[in-house]
């Protein structure tokens, strides 16, 4: 069972990317023939950002994202979207602290279909 993605404010406008993995044949006669690779072919995903933390937010998110890097997926329902899906954080990064008080952090989420 994976984690859900802890409760922190992100920005509510991430960027969304669809991706779909298409196997194509191309033929002598300039004949092409595609169809989906695979059932999951079709991948979303999203530019988060995270502006405004105080430093135990910011501590949260990224002790929660840094570990799972690329490896571990967790659940996460972005805006507007009804379903809570799997994701893995592909990568995270930004500046740090942007004031006295508030730091930043941007990551990147793409749909996992590990069972």
């Amino acid at each position: 069972m994976f984690d859900f993605l802890p409760d922190v404010p992100l920005d509510f406008s991430p960027s969304y990317q669809l991706a779909a993995n298409i196997d194509h044949a191309q033929y002598g006669d300039g004949y092409e023939q595609s169809q989906p690779a695979g059932i999951n072919h079709q991948r979303r995903s999203y530019s988060v950002q995270a502006t405004m933390l105080t430093r135990d937010e910011y501590d949260m998110l990224h002790d929660f994202l840094a570990p799972r890097l690329n490896l571990t997926p967790f659940y996460w329902q972005p805006p507007w979207d009804l379903i809570v899906r799997q994701w893995k954080c592909t990568r995270l990064g930004g500046p740090r602290p942007t004031s006295a008080r508030f730091a930043s952090l941007s990551a990147t989420f793409v749909e996992d279909f590990t069972p």
